[in-house]
Parts: structure tokens; sequence; C-alpha cells
């Protein structure tokens, strides 16, 4: 399946909107980046990790730990558990305190970062004056994508929101895109899925009959 622009999507006859969030209304990985590069100021000073090639690989290794151990729950996507298992594999004190440390430094780094894609918050727009609601389904902890959202200014377009956390499991599994029909009050065949994943976002809410979009945020 192509990729599609947020201009390419049609509205006609649709009563309502599911939408993915990372990489879908925003670039991810410049603010992941960005957001581990000021960790690693912190990481040098405690003599944790002197390389910054190093640590980016230590983190991903630790975190993809986490990922597989709690999934498909919310709390898998955690970056805190992972920082922790960081510190206490390098026998740092308190491991839990730095960790929570990192975890805010990581977060203030990534929200300062995050732009809405100027396509989709023209879209976000087209739908507010159409009166079509939209439902944002995400993998990740509740507060985290509550933050995201503010800090990106859409609270305005967006009238419901079904995470990973909510649910206790993740996409594709089918309890994610119900939860959203059931908060919109609307079919499968009322609605379009919109997500820069092809398994997670259209595979998983065709499984229910929805039509899926493909569409990939990046800078």
């Amino acid at each position: 399946m192509k990729e599609t622009l947020f201009t390419q999507i049609s509205l006609v006859k649709i009563k309502g909107i599911l939408l993915d969030l990372d990489d879908t209304l925003y670039c991810y990985q410049r603010a992941h980046d960005q957001a581990l590069e000021a960790i690693f100021e912190h990481i040098i000073v405690q003599g944790i990790y002197t390389n910054l090639s190093e640590f980016k690989f230590a983190y991903k290794a630790f975190r993809q730990d986490i990922v597989t151990r709690l999934s498909p729950q919310g709390c898998c996507r955690s970056r805190l558990l992972a920082f922790q298992k960081m510190c206490e594999e390098k026998k740092i004190k308190n491991p839990y305190i730095f960790a929570e440390l990192l975890d805010r430094i990581y977060w203030k780094e990534f929200l300062y970062t995050i732009k809405i894609n100027p396509e989709a918050l023209e879209f976000l727009k087209q739908c507010k004056f159409k009166n079509i609601p939209i439902c944002i389904v995400t993998d990740m902890t509740s507060s985290i994508q509550i933050q995201k959202i503010e800090v990106l200014k859409i609270t305005e377009y967006i009238d419901h929101l079904v995470t990973s956390e909510e649910i206790g499991e993740e996409k594709p599994s089918s309890k994610m895109f119900l939860s959203g029909l059931k908060k919109l009050g609307l079919k499968p065949e009322e609605v379009i899925m919109i997500g820069d994943d092809f398994n997670k976002d259209i595979i998983g809410s065709s499984k229910i009959g929805i039509k899926g979009y493909l569409v990939k945020s990046i800078e």
C-alpha cells in the first residue's frame, strides 16, 4: 500500500476519523534523537557512557527488552523503565532516582522539539469545519500522549483519545479500534483510520471493516 497525503484523503460520506499520533501528525525521530542527546550530557557527567553512539545503542537494547517483556501493555513503552534498567546495569547509586531524572529530561526536550505537520493541521481544520469528530488511537501511556496533543496545540480538533495503556493492548488489536468507534458512537463503515504503520494502523483497522489511509509525517 502506497503512502497517501492528507490532501488526498476523501471525507465524502465520512462521519468520523480514527487517527494515529506519532509519526502521523508529527515527525517522531528528530524529537527522539534530540531528547537522547540532551540526556547524554547528563550521562557523561555520571561517567555511565562517554560515547553517544554507544549510549544510543545500549538504550535501544534496554528499551527493546522492556517492550518485549511487558508487551502488549501500555507500560511497555516506558522510557523510565528502560533508563532504570540501564542505571541498574551500570551500578548507579539509587538507579531509580537517576532514571526518573533522565526520563524528565527526555520528555522535556522531546515535547519542546515536536512540531505539527502543516498538512496534517490543515486536515484537522477541514474536519472541524465539516463537523467530523476525531478520535486519536495510539500506542503509549495516556499522560504523555495528552501532553503531545497539548504541545502540538490541536486539542480543539481532537474529540477523544484511546491509548494502549487504557485498553491494555496495542495496535493492531481490534480492541483499540473498537474503543475508538464506541467513543465516536459510529460504525466501522462510517469512519476511516489514518496512520503511519501499515500493519498496526491499516491492517489492524481493516480487520473490523475500517478503511485505512497510510500517512507518514517526515522532516
